[in-house]
């Protein structure tokens, strides 16, 4: 079973939320400041979803990744309040990670949001004209086929022999729309690479091991190629705010205004 197959798996079981106070004594004092949030994040939530849901969502973080409660408090309200404005949870579905970062010279980690490819997925589903995003790892023994021009198209046959498939090669994703060719984006592994060196590393330039480019470098693989392929595909307005949020540190719980990482 792949990686992403796994994750979804996961996704799909019911989470814990447990008493997540008793694991850090930091966490009262976090509570207390995400309760106080409550009533802006309702007002950041998209209709259906719950402010008090995403507090709870980020107890159950703290309570799964006890490093989170060494970040700065603020980035951390500030990746919570991120994801009510993107109408997406942390945690249970794995539609965004918040993991902790530290800054060359910052006192302590920081808390950082990372939009995975099921958030993607997700907010590409918004516009009217998408009607599927696929996107996958390639192996070594898989059939893979890619064209682009004027119309573009690939084709996977995953190897399902006795043996292993070999290693990931390449990832891909193909966005399809109601009205046009599907627009695609093949990543290599060298690209990618390069990408897990720049993206997954502490300021010291040491991997870092809290990093989904690291944990679950399948997963954002794919994420990389949806990220790609979107910029070319209709939108809808959110999609552009998450790809400014994607893998930023804001300690602002008001107005997003980090930048746009290149990748």
């Amino acid at each position: 079973m792949s990686e992403i197959a796994k994750r979804a798996k996961q996704a799909s079981r019911p989470v814990d939320t447990g008493d997540a106070e008793t694991a850090d004594p930091a966490v009262p004092e976090i509570r207390a400041a995400l309760e106080r949030m409550g009533p802006a994040l309702q007002r950041a939530v998209p209709e259906g979803m719950s402010g008090d849901q995403l507090v709870r969502d980020a107890l159950t973080l703290m309570q799964e990744n006890p490093k989170l409660t060494e970040c700065d408090t603020f980035t951390f309200l500030g990746a919570i309040m991120s994801c009510a404005q993107l109408g997406l949870r942390p945690g249970p579905f794995d539609q965004v990670a918040i993991v902790p970062f530290r800054r060359k010279g910052s006192p302590r980690p920081e808390a950082k949001l990372i939009i995975m490819y099921q958030g993607l997925t997700e907010l590409m589903y918004r516009h009217p004209k998408v009607t599927g995003v696929v996107g996958q790892p390639v192996h070594a023994r898989d059939a893979f086929t890619v064209a682009y021009g004027t119309s573009p198209k690939i084709t996977h046959h995953p190897y399902i022999g006795p043996d292993d498939p070999g290693p990931v090669t390449a990832y891909y994703a193909a966005i399809l729309l109601a009205d046009g060719a599907p627009v695609t984006h093949v990543l290599r592994m060298s690209e990618f690479r390069a990408l897990q060196d720049r993206y997954g590393s502490g300021y010291d330039g040491a991997p870092d091991p809290n990093s989904p480019w690291h944990t679950d470098p399948d997963a954002m693989g794919v994420k990389t190629c949806i990220r790609r392929a979107a910029k070319l595909a209709p939108r809808a307005s959110v999609l552009g705010l998450a790809m400014r949020l994607d893998e930023t540190v804001r300690s602002d719980v008001s107005v997003p205004t980090p930048a746009d990482p290149q990748h």
